[in-house]
């Protein structure tokens, strides 16, 4: 329903419709210099001829204006025909450019995904070490700039950050948890330094570790 199929000259072709749901189809033929620039500009070919979900009331319209004009075959029809053929494939294309951008959205969106899954498996295996923004940017293997910008985009804090706040909330763990002393959980979250850890705890939490 609400598709359109494209049949080529010159090929052998049969399609049958179910009996118990019948078709309600309208067509046209068309040939010309331009017919194929047309159907390449809509991605349709022998291999692929079938363009899905692409009737609206918009498309039926012109499909009808088509069919009127050249029923009623006034002066002027052939043109009048092809012009509205032309804005018949324009709304195509729109469509098919639509369906395009979705598809690369929601490509963009899975690959997204698929660093950020890989970040936080990269952290939780590495955050006790000293691993920085380049080691997690090479390990995915993308540009710096670029990931970190992604990722904020995507997550809504910055990669630095991020990285921060997981080191605290096991260093909080840690101090929750177990009998270690200050600068043991420090070391034991990546941080060599204990008075820089000791003044980033305090930044992300209002309050002295210990």
């Amino acid at each position: 329903q609400g598709d359109a199929f494209f049949i080529f000259p010159d090929l052998l072709h049969e399609y049958t419709a179910s009996k118990e749901n019948p078709w309600h189809y309208e067509w046209i033929a068309f040939l010309g210099s331009r017919s194929q620039e047309l159907i390449n500009n809509i991605n349709i070919s022998i291999e692929n001829p079938v363009f899905s979900n692409i009737f609206s009331d918009k498309i039926s319209g012109t499909i009808k204006e088509i069919t009127n004009i050249l029923k009623e075959r006034k002066y002027g029809y052939k043109l009048k025909a092809e012009a509205y053929l032309y804005i018949l494939f324009s709304d195509f294309m729109e469509l098919e450019n639509k369906s395009q951008y979705i598809k690369n959205e929601k490509s963009s969106f899975k690959k997204t995904i698929n660093y950020i899954e890989k970040v936080n498996q990269f952290i939780e295996a590495n955050y006790q070490a000293s691993i920085n923004i380049n080691m997690i940017s090479d390990y995915i293997n993308l540009d710096r700039t670029y990931f970190s910008n992604l990722f904020k985009k995507s997550t809504g804090i910055n990669l630095k950050n991020y990285l921060i706040n997981y080191r605290i909330f096991k260093a909080k763990d840690l101090l929750k948890q177990t009998n270690y002393s200050v600068g043991e959980v420090a070391y034991s979250v990546g941080y060599k330094d204990y008075y820089t850890f000791e003044k980033i705890f305090r930044k992300k939490t209002g309050m002295a570790p210990g």
